[in-house]
């Protein structure tokens, strides 16, 4: 029979990181190559509709890819310049600091094979918002560890991330609940079922 094992993840590196940065209540984290796939144009709408109800956030982009300039654009036009910061590529210690110091980790793909920076996002404490695509549910729990939204769906996303930002409990909630998630993920786990 065919055994399905996961992708590992730096666990231990992680929560190293989140012992030595600060996490900011209102910032929000994407990490990814910056191709269309990736639903960031969705995100940058919804925190448009999200900004219009004087909601405070910062939304911070890692990575980088063909999309950058337009994208950049995008936020401009929407009037999101001093809300988002677009990062560029990064080492990974510079990224799990990014992790350790966002609140909510923001995915919003339009396609999603299983989706690692999702597992390192709820290692180091953060809610996650992602779409429920490919294999997006099988690591994100929905309502438990954050939110899963359709994809390119702005609206649905706005409202998701209106409650994270809002609720400080329940984002620490499904942040502890994402961290207990992501342990099983660490790769000494990962390397004894390949050893099994």
């Amino acid at each position: 029979a065919a055994v399905l094992i996961p992708n590992g993840i730096h666990y231990s590196a992680i929560r190293a990181a989140v012992e030595t940065n600060q996490q900011y209540p209102a910032r929000i984290l994407f990490v990814g190559r910056l191709e269309p796939m990736k639903g960031i144009d969705t995100l940058l709408a919804a925190l448009s509709i999200l900004k219009e109800d004087g909601t405070h956030f910062h939304l911070r982009i890692v990575g980088d890819g063909s999309q950058r300039e337009k994208l950049e654009t995008i936020a401009r036009s929407l009037g999101l310049a001093d809300d988002v910061t677009f990062v560029g590529a990064k080492k990974h210690e510079e990224v799990f600091a990014e992790y350790a110091q966002a609140a909510i980790f923001c995915g919003l793909s339009r396609s999603e094979a299983l989706g690692n920076v999702f597992l390192e996002a709820q290692a180091a404490g953060c809610a996650v918002l992602a779409t429920n695509v490919g294999g997006i549910p099988d690591v994100v729990k929905d309502s438990v560890t954050g939110y899963l939204v359709p994809p390119d769906d702005a609206q649905t996303a706005r409202n998701a991330l209106g409650v994270l930002l809002k609720h400080d409990a329940l984002r620490e909630q499904m942040g502890e609940a994402g961290v207990e998630n992501a342990k099983g993920y660490e790769w000494s786990e990962i390397a004894k079922k390949y050893a099994d």
